[in-house]
């Protein structure tokens, strides 16, 4: 009897040994991958945005997008699945507009030839798929949206960022190229939704709002925060590099509106990421980033208390953001990996050595 009884608490221990090591190293894992994710946050995030793209993929639900770059230097974007619909691969007009930028910056810079053939095959694109909606010019999307059924759409945040490569095309390329674009797209964020352009006008004189998912089949745009502050950021550059006043007028509507509008995206411990209620996880610190960047160019007091405020959240919801948790989870697993398989060759050995 007592020789069968220590046998079963010999097996006891040999079982819950691991798996105490297992919940000490985890505890460990814990703590140790908060700083770890605060110091290599974006190689976290870029590694946890790997990972959630193959098995979001593999599962059919919503996706991250994924750029992949041809020969020519025209990015498609794979879009995978949105809301369990199959997107797949698209031309993107900003993801044309970016690409195309970056092979200015690098042309500038190393006075490669292949870099400048590809920024003008992304340039080249952008003029063939313009749409002229009297002297607007927009680039149509026609794959879906959650926000619009209908398509197609235009994008102010495309139209801004398109203006801001074709203007540095034609400072690496020569003045007055692109001339007649930019001036299009001038005119599309000056003109409302419903006229086929981007702009929505905010009540009886109260600024214009920049839509980022423009569509005269909605009665309202969605009011996306991040969108309309990166127009704002685009038109101010554009203003001071080329001295023209309808850019600067179109920044002073916008930053009216923004400023009356600005208190509805509060959510009392986070931002919110439109007005229709949606939470802005990882576009929380983007807000306060343009919030930032607003109020040096404008003094406006509003921007800079909100940037306070919005900072203030963050010992509330430190890991609400999903990618950062993403990130977080991610160090933990690889940090609990490592100590675990530490203490288990440790304790191994050491179990080993008695035995001889």
């Amino acid at each position: 009897m007592t020789s069968s009884s220590s046998r079963g608490s010999h097996r006891i221990r040999h079982h819950v040994r691991p798996l105490l090591i297992g919940l000490a190293a985890l505890g460990v894992a814990v703590v140790v991958a908060a700083p770890l994710t605060s110091l290599r946050l974006s190689q976290s995030m870029e590694a946890a945005s790997y990972l959630y793209q193959r098995v979001s993929v593999a599962l059919r639900l919503t996706s991250p997008s994924e750029m992949k770059m041809d020969a020519s230097g025209v990015p498609v974007v794979d879009f995978g699945f949105k809301q369990g619909e199959f997107i797949g691969e698209q031309v993107n007009p900003l993801a044309v507009a970016a690409a195309g930028r970056q092979h200015l910056l690098e042309y500038e810079r190393t006075g490669d030839a292949a870099a400048l053939d590809k920024a003008e095959n992304c340039l080249t694109w952008l003029e063939e798929a313009a749409v002229w909606n009297g002297a607007a010019a927009v680039w149509e999307y026609w794959y879906p949206t959650s926000y619009i059924a209908e398509l197609p759409y235009y994008s102010a945040l495309a139209q801004a960022n398109i203006m801001r490569t074709l203007v540095l095309g034609e400072q690496v390329m020569g003045l007055g190229r692109y001339r007649a674009l930019i001036d299009g797209i001038i005119v599309s964020l000056n003109t409302a939704i419903v006229d086929g352009g981007c702009m929505e006008p905010v009540g009886d004189d109260e600024g214009k709002w920049f839509a980022e998912l423009a569509s005269p089949y909605r009665s309202q745009p969605p009011y996306i925060l991040n969108g309309h502050m990166e127009v704002l950021l685009r038109l101010h550059e554009y203003w001071e590099s080329s001295g023209d006043g309808r850019a600067r007028d179109l920044f002073d509507a916008g930053v009216l509106a923004l400023k009356g509008l600005l208190p509805q995206y509060d959510a009392g411990r986070w931002s919110y990421y439109d007005l229709e209620g949606n939470w802005a996880y990882d576009y929380h610190y983007t807000h306060i980033d343009e919030l930032r960047q607003l109020y040096v160019l404008t003094s406006e007091p509003t921007f800079a208390e909100y940037a306070v405020r919005w900072e203030s959240y963050f010992p509330w919801n430190p890991w609400w953001a999903r990618k950062r948790l993403a990130a977080y989870l991610l160090n933990v697993a690889i940090v609990w990996v490592v100590i675990a398989g530490g203490l288990l060759v440790w304790w191994l050995v050491r179990r080993n050595r008695g035995r001889t």
